[in-house]
């Protein structure tokens, strides 16, 4: 997929804090909050202007994209499922019945191709595909038939879906940062997935407190809506520049 040679990422001060950050959670020495905030700051500042701001900038190889283009799919697909059920939502009505997806994995699988098509072609695709899949999995984990993951789905109401768009960020920020940091900071971790978790945890916080609220005020299927998610992954990054 590529290192962080393809970024043009910033050598000094960002990646000594970026480094000093890591390793302290790595060992449990200090505040991970600290650590934590320090990381982002130094993730935020790495990627200088390869970031996507809707119609403000960026192009499609940006990071933010991919995001944006996964979690407006996302919306979509949940509101067609409340209009016309899954089935129709996935355009298996139109199919024969011995056609159709049979188990939980096959409808997962149909989600998202629906979601994501065919775009692999980057590391933010692939970053917001990860991210996207866990999320996923995370919301229909209960589920155990396509019933189960209408009803899921149909039952989403704004609290829900905000929850879940801060959920997919949080997942797609780490996702892209494993790859971009792997080679000079993740792979010099004893378990790189602690080191995730602590970070995981501290954005969520970060991000519940300072968007939940707004989210839940926000119709996400109306152009304002759209265009807010479109500036979503810039408008959390510039927190930390």
């Amino acid at each position: 997929m590529g290192t962080s040679q393809s970024f043009g990422l910033k050598s000094s001060p960002n990646w000594s804090s970026a480094k000093r950050a890591i390793t302290n959670i790595a060992k449990g020495s200090g505040d991970n909050s600290r650590n934590s905030g320090i990381f982002m700051t130094s993730f935020a500042h790495a990627l200088s202007g390869n970031v996507y701001r809707g119609s403000g900038g960026g192009g499609h190889t940006s990071f933010g994209h991919a995001g944006a283009r996964t979690a407006k799919n996302f919306v979509s697909l949940v509101n067609s499922v409340r209009g016309g059920g899954l089935a129709f939502a996935l355009g298996f009505d139109q199919m024969q019945p011995d056609e159709r997806p049979r188990t939980k994995e096959d409808f997962i699988d149909e989600i998202i191709k629906y979601v994501e098509g065919e775009n692999y072609a980057t590391i933010d695709d692939g970053a917001a595909a990860c991210a996207f899949r866990k999320v996923l999995l995370e919301i229909l984990k209960d589920c155990e038939t396509a019933e189960d993951i209408e009803n899921v789905l149909k039952a989403a109401d704004d609290d829900k879906m905000a929850s879940w768009i801060i959920t997919f960020e949080v997942e797609y920020i780490l996702e892209y940062a494993g790859v971009i940091f792997q080679d000079h900071i993740f792979s010099k971790s004893g378990n790189p997935q602690t080191v995730l978790g602590e970070i995981r945890r501290w954005l969520r916080r970060e991000l519940d407190n300072r968007y939940a609220d707004e989210m839940k005020q926000i119709d996400f299927n109306s152009p304002e809506g759209k265009a807010y998610i479109d500036e979503l992954t810039s408008k959390i990054l510039n927190v930390w520049q």
